[in-house]
């Protein structure tokens, strides 16, 4: 074997590969420290101190954990700088900005997405990427013993019922950092009307409602989500109300804006164009449909799009789009496909259609 010649370019590549390895060893971290509460008590104790540092022994105490791994997890901890560890007093520590999206009070946290992605069924999805990879098919029936990946967690008899309520916050805290790019980076301003299809809790929706006082909303999903997830607080109950729906079937009829968000991305490009056409067919004259999904950019042009593509394959079959799947998908179900925009998190963008 020809050894390559020791390189600063050598150096970099093999530390970089090592960082991929070790994905999962930081992964563990973040979820240790989340789950077990750890930064949430230096947070409280370190308020109570007037914003002190906090002994690792006192973390510990406080949430029941071994005091020297204790102080060992927040010490590579703050290699992933969510806490800093400071000298004096010995062993202590303060948490940082970044640190402080992991808390439970936090407004905007990510902690619910960092529980889903990191438990033991999600992770078990992943370590079978290999197999989908020769067969081509979805891995969910070797996690969960079932071939529909909500119903395996979902249903009244489900042996996962645990694993539903991880799923719901980990989908509501990704849900929220969607949201604020998109009411960052896009004007809803001309529009009046919109009716969000697969809504969910209709929380992106009621913020554009917030920000617009001039829109009013339609939230339309299943009715049994309606009924368990969502409500609408008094001072929007004038302009948004809900309507049940199944997106196979039809939606709310005559809106002159339609919106969904990471809703085609669930589903393979003959569901897609059935949804896409029961959508249009209920549509007013002249409609906008706004599709806010992940756009994959071209070769060599870096994505997360392109692994959390990876992530649909594995438990739903389904995948992550280019531009041009989406004009076939849109095309193919006669909207008039209009172009997209990015919004500032790269997680999402906005495409834009019409009705003609």
């Amino acid at each position: 074997m020809e050894m390559r010649e020791a390189s600063q370019e050598y150096f970099d590549d093999f530390a970089a590969i090592l960082d991929f390895t070790y994905g999962h060893w930081k992964t563990a971290v973040v979820k240790a420290v989340t789950s077990l509460r750890l930064l949430d008590e230096l947070d409280r104790l370190s308020l109570e101190k007037g914003s002190s540092p906090v002994l690792s022994d006192e973390i510990a105490e406080s949430c029941g954990t071994n005091p020297e791994f204790t102080y060992r997890v927040l010490r590579a901890a703050s290699v992933l700088f969510l806490v800093q560890e400071h000298e004096s007093p010995a062993r202590s520590f303060t948490i940082t900005s970044r640190g402080t999206l992991l808390l439970e009070k936090s407004q905007g946290s990510a902690r619910g997405i960092v529980l889903f992605e990191a438990s033991f069924e999600h992770r078990s999805c992943w370590m079978h990427l290999e197999k989908c990879l020769k067969t081509g098919n979805k891995v969910v029936r070797d996690v969960f013993g079932e071939d529909n990946y909500f119903d395996a967690f979902a249903k009244e008899n489900s042996q996962h019922k645990e694993f539903l309520k991880v799923f719901q916050q980990g989908m509501a805290s990704v849900s929220e950092f969607d949201t604020r790019s998109i009411l960052y980076s896009f004007d809803f301003s001309k529009f009046h009307e919109i009716c969000d299809v697969g809504s969910g809790p209709g929380v992106l929706l009621k913020l554009i409602l917030r920000k617009y006082p001039h829109i009013k909303g339609c939230i339309s999903d299943l009715p049994r989500v309606l009924n368990e997830a969502v409500s609408i607080e008094p001072e929007l109950q004038d302009r948004c109300k809900m309507e049940p729906c199944d997106f196979f079937e039809g939606v709310p009829r005559n809106y002159q804006t339609y919106m969904m968000k990471h809703i085609l991305h669930d589903w393979n490009d003959e569901n897609c164009i059935r949804i896409l056409k029961n959508v249009r067919e209920c549509a007013a004259p002249n409609a906008t449909l706004l599709l806010l999904e992940y756009v994959l950019p071209g070769p060599s042009v870096p994505s997360f799009g392109k692994i959390f593509d990876l992530h649909m394959g594995l438990i739903l079959a389904s995948k992550e789009r280019t531009e041009d799947e989406w004009k076939k998908l849109l095309t193919a179900a006669n909207w008039k496909y209009i172009g997209y925009q990015d919004t500032i998190s790269g997680q999402v963008s906005v495409i834009q259609a019409v009705k003609e």
